[in-house]
């Protein structure tokens, strides 16, 4: 039960006069309302004589309906016919669906977004609207609640009476409300610890902008309270709930479970964008807390968000999530970022240096445990260091899909998990994984991880994550592999992350400029080009910086960017040239080594020995990194190769070897006598087997 001050009872007494007219329900009256059937829908129509909705015929839109019994979220198409006396509205229900019946608070869209008028509080019956009431806001703020002029949140008091309108609001929780903060402030303490307070979070279904201003949340709580549940700024965002661009300070201990700095628990049809946060987030030993969300089911979606936090609790630990279970979750374009050991402050003592910590399992950089549910994850990254018993993942600590389950793709970690602490089913990636879909998943390489495996336990599916070292991490090749799911990465250009991608959103458009800029001017030298060609290259480089300074965003610089660099990189470096130098000695070497010799005038040994110098010549040309290098090896190979005899030559050296043996026999004759017969013999003999040739030869040297 939420405990109020007697001051402001006085105020609510006090004031109730002046607000009567926003608190009470106005009956608008609903006329010819029925239903019929047409092919595959069923069409509940109406009109009201009060009901001022300008439409025009042909319009699209969609109406949402809020249930006040479960917070269901019920959503379908609706029309207008202006052809008649009075409007006729009709609500397109689709024969696959149903509403139930009940009280509903509703609010109509047009197609690009736009509310279409405060919202309305409807009765249906068997699908057909009987009751249609004005549902004015409950909340002593400046403002309508509305689209237009939406309530306006500008200081902890005024934070205050949000709280206490959405008390009052009950059943609707804020549903088809708009909310707005103007400026940086602590919300009321949220502790039973406090004296005199007990300032109870509140559940949320409406739509709250908070224009990049921050909010301090403080909680002390003790965790053995069962009452301290659902822990944070909102207890609850129900179905319907939509929280923009806030920073949240979070300074919450002692939750008992369901913890997060956003709100304890998710249920319904949530959509949370470009929301960060900071400071800590400790249950100690207990489970389900998270950097945004304690747990969550039903459809939750977090886009453009960020954690630079500690979270520590026992079970079901995240940078985004603690637990989601039974629906489905789609993070993407998030980052956890590592939070320096330094920068702790005052509550160093509760924590240890890990970023994400679960005393017992489930611990994730982005999730700590999915159970039954199927996600897109998308286009993230964790640089915070995660820590757990069993269980731990970079990305994901467990993943147990639903059927068709879950396609992860184009996230990295950096961050240490378990570094230097044993446990079960730990990996890089994630701890254990189930089904689903995994793509371009990759995790830094180093020597702390050298025998981690990328995932802990695997069943069912097959990863396509992969190690790479810090240097591979940084270049285009990585960041490009990254934009398979969407633009959403970009060059480091602040060296935020210390040269890893980062989220397009995390650089404004000034400071995307100026990244951008200096990458143009930097990404070559001059003395990688001839002079004439370094003229080329600094024109196109003053083009493209004159095209980035005018530029209106970032898609528009990206594009502009990669264009000049492409042209750049058509223009030939040095390097290039020698390249090219290189390759053209090289063909001119090989084929002239090739040509060299005619294999047919050597014998078949020669001609083996010929074919091992040419093709071991050829593969050590293709090996040459100068053409120096070349000219060397295409003269050993010639030179080794010119020692080899030719047949020719060999016969040669044959021929002379006999006639020389003729002349040794001679020489042994000495003086003709009768034992001179043998000697005389032998020459003949040899002499006999001299050829025409050797043998004129051989008596041209006695003609000399």
């Amino acid at each position: 039960m939420r405990i109020k001050s007697i001051l402001i009872s006085i105020v609510i007494a006090a004031t109730a006069g002046m607000w009567c007219a926003c608190n009470d329900d106005l009956d608008l009256g609903v006329n010819d309302a029925k239903l019929e059937k047409v092919e595959g829908f069923r069409i509940s129509k109406f009109t009201t004589d009060r009901l001022n909705w300008a439409i025009d015929n042909g319009a699209d839109i969609r109406i949402v309906f809020h249930s006040n019994a479960d917070d269901a979220l019920y959503e379908f198409s609706m029309t207008v016919d202006n052809s008649g006396s009075k409007p006729v509205y009709a609500i397109h229900i689709p024969e696959k669906q149903t509403i139930p019946d009940g009280e509903y608070d509703a609010l109509a869209f047009l197609g690009n977004g736009k509310a279409i008028c405060p919202r309305m509080k409807f009765k249906i019956i068997k699908e057909i609207v009987e009751e249609i009431q004005a549902r004015e806001g409950k909340f002593r703020l400046p403002g309508h609640g509305t689209q237009e002029k939406p309530y306006i949140i500008g200081s902890k008091e005024a934070f205050n009476e949000f709280e206490i309108g959405l008390c009052e609001d009950s059943n609707s929780k804020g549903f088809g409300l708009f909310f707005e903060q103007t400026a940086s402030f602590d919300v009321p303490p949220r502790s039973q610890i406090i004296t005199g307070t007990y300032h109870a979070c509140e559940s949320f279904a409406g739509n709250y902008q908070g224009n990049g201003f921050t909010l301090t949340v403080p909680y002390t709580g003790s965790t053995s309270e069962p009452n301290d549940c659902e822990i944070g700024l909102f207890k609850e965002l129900v179905g319907g709930a939509v929280i923009h661009n806030l920073t949240i300070n979070a300074m919450i201990q002692g939750v008992h479970s369901n913890g997060g700095a956003l709100a304890g628990k998710s249920s319904g049809k949530v959509m949370i964008d470009s929301v960060n946060i900071e400071g800590s987030i400790n249950a100690q030993n207990r489970y389900n807390i998270g950097g945004i969300i304690g747990y969550a089911t039903g459809e939750l979606t977090i886009s453009n968000s960020s954690i630079m936090a500690f979270v520590a609790g026992e079970d079901a630990i995240g940078g985004a999530v603690g637990l989601f279970k039974d629906g489905s979750l789609t993070i993407s374009k998030f980052y956890n970022a590592k939070v320096d050991k330094n920068k702790r402050g005052d509550e160093s003592r509760s924590y240890m240096p890990f970023s994400v910590t679960a005393s017992a399992n489930n611990a994730g950089g982005l999730v700590g445990r999915m159970s039954g549910s199927n996600g897109a994850v998308t286009s993230n990254y964790n640089t915070g260091d995660v820590l757990a018993n069993s269980y731990a993942g970079g990305l994901i600590g467990v993943m147990t899909g639903a059927s068709g389950g879950s396609q992860i793709s184009c996230c990295y970690n950096i961050g240490d998990v378990n570094l230097n602490i044993s446990g079960k089913c730990i990996g890089a990636l994630f701890g254990a994984m189930l089904d689903g879909t995994y793509t371009n998943l990759t995790a830094l390489k180093n020597p702390a991880n050298a025998s981690l495996p990328l995932v802990g336990l695997l069943n069912g599916s097959a990863s396509t994550g992969e190690y790479l070292e810090a240097d591979k991490m940084k270049t285009e090749s990585f960041l490009n592999a990254l934009l398979a799911s969407g633009n959403h990465f970009i060059k480091d250009y602040m060296n935020t992350q210390d040269g890893f991608p980062i989220l397009k959103w995390e650089l404004n458009l000034e400071e995307f400029r100026a990244g951008a800029v200096k990458d143009l001017q930097t990404f070559v030298k001059a003395e990688e080009y001839t002079e004439e060609n370094w003229v080329q290259v600094s024109a196109l480089i003053a083009e493209g910086v004159e095209k980035l300074q005018s530029a209106k965003n970032m898609d528009e610089m990206n594009e502009i960017l990669t264009d000049s660099k492409q042209k750049i990189y058509e223009i030939e470096t040095l390097k290039e040239a020698e390249q090219k130098q290189l390759e053209s000695a090289i063909a001119s070497a090989i084929e002239e080594l090739q040509n060299y010799a005619d294999e047919t005038a050597y014998r078949e040994a020669e001609k083996i020995q010929l074919e091992t110098y040419v093709s071991d010549g050829v593969k050590y040309l293709h090996q040459a990194d100068s053409v120096e290098k070349v000219n060397q090896i295409l003269a050993d190979v010639k030179s080794r190769i010119d020692r080899l005899e030719t047949d020719e030559q060999k016969t040669q050296k044959e021929n002379q070897e006999k006639i020389s043996a003729v002349e040794a026999y001679i020489n042994q004759i000495g003086t003709v006598n009768l034992e001179s017969k043998t000697y005389i013999n032998v020459a003949r003999s040899a002499y006999d087997e001299l050829s025409e040739e050797d043998k004129e030869a051989y008596e041209a040297t006695f003609e000399d």
